[in-house]
């Protein structure tokens, strides 16, 4: 029997010893880290992130509510640390929804990240990859959309083709033939499939992007859907075998996405969707036909509907109170995520301490129009 109750996380964090030469060696040190920062003090606390502080180390990425099947969050269930997916294996209805189940699987479909770079721009740059496109015969798909602050390479100047890249790759720095972009609180970017990108040095970003689900799952998990093509990046070391220059182009030659593009195309606008007298509003920061974004500014209370679909949950400021009739269910303070069960139907958010700004991400049960570039 499914318990109706609000699903919480142990942070999901992507960390690496001070001294480590591969992985997630991009990241900040634990004592410069804005992922860190921006946990709750309860969080903060815990004897676990207490020990990253004190030996300073590396903090690359928070994955929030993520159902994957090798680097998945851990939920409490029962009074346990459980895998998210093991709870979803079990119980994907009333978690995730009948109709969802229906579309996608037992499978959430899409996850929300935190990424934090080094502030020493030769440190802290991500590798020039590609993510493959939906439909992808081989590889899970994982298209992305980016909200934050930082630089970014992103899409080619000109059309190329794999003989000219084989050609730079050998003697120029292929970020040179990238157009470059320094991103703000207001920039969103859509990175479709395909898509050459980097995430530069002394970045803060919350990306949202697709996840394996029933379509996905037998070709890989999340870090499967990343093909290195260059790790370079502003004269960086590279990691070894990090870099996969052929995969890479039968990415982008498998998506149309050799192609030159403009830094305009590559920009996305949120549309307000809600707003009423007292200044709560809601907004569509993406829709793409693998995931939808919405992000909600409440300054007195707002109801939640999930009807539809059960909602992963992420607090970017503020504090709120979740009621169902009149019963309270939960005070989440910045930093929080959760999920919100399907079950639970109709809900009620009230701002404790306002403007409380949250973000809610899903699989779409509907299809629309590709965006183009």
């Amino acid at each position: 029997m499914f318990q109706e109750t609000i699903l919480f996380f142990t942070p999901n964090l992507r960390t690496e010893a001070p001294d480590a030469a591969s992985g997630y060696t991009w990241g900040k040190p634990a004592q410069e880290s804005n992922i860190l920062r921006l946990l709750p003090q309860t969080v903060s606390a815990e004897p676990g992130i207490q020990k990253l502080y004190e030996q300073n180390c590396i903090v690359s990425e928070r994955w929030l509510c993520s159902d994957d099947q090798t680097q998945g969050s851990l939920t409490f269930w029962q009074g346990m640390p459980v895998a998210f997916s093991a709870v979803l294996e079990k119980h994907a209805e009333a978690i995730l929804g009948p109709q969802h189940v229906k579309q996608y699987g037992p499978y959430l479909g899409c996850i929300m990240k935190q990424l934090d770079t080094n502030s020493a721009r030769e440190k802290g740059g991500l590798s020039v990859q590609v993510h493959p496109k939906s439909g992808h015969p081989s590889r899970p798909s994982k298209p992305e959309m980016w909200k934050g602050e930082g630089h970014v390479y992103i899409g080619w100047k000109e059309t190329m083709n794999a003989e000219k890249l084989r050609e730079i790759y050998t003697h120029e720095r292929i970020e040179a033939y990238m157009h470059s972009i320094t991103m703000d609180k207001n920039t969103l970017i859509l990175v479709a499939g395909g898509l050459v990108h980097a995430i530069r040095g002394n970045s803060f970003l919350c990306e949202w992007s697709k996840a394996p689900g029933a379509e996905d799952i037998a070709k890989g998990n999340i870090k499967d859907a990343t093909i290195a093509l260059w790790d370079r990046t502003d004269g960086k070391t590279p990691r070894p075998g990090k870099e996969d220059l052929e995969g890479a182009i039968e990415v982008m030659e498998h998506a149309d996405m050799l192609r030159e593009t403009t830094p305009e195309n590559l920009l996305y606008r949120s549309e307000l969707q809600q707003t009423d007298k007292n200044g709560n509003h809601t907004r569509a920061l993406f829709r793409t036909p693998e995931v939808y974004v919405d992000e909600y500014t409440v300054q007195t209370q707002i109801d939640l509907s999930l009807e539809d679909r059960g909602l992963p949950l992420y607090v970017e400021s503020g504090v709120l109170n979740i009621f169902q009739k009149h019963t309270h269910l939960a005070r989440l303070e910045a930093g929080t995520e959760c999920f919100l069960p399907y079950a639970l139907q109709n809900l009620q958010i009230v701002a404790e301490k306002a403007p409380c700004i949250f973000q809610t991400w899903y699989a779409p049960l509907e299809n629309i129009d590709q965006p183009t570039l």
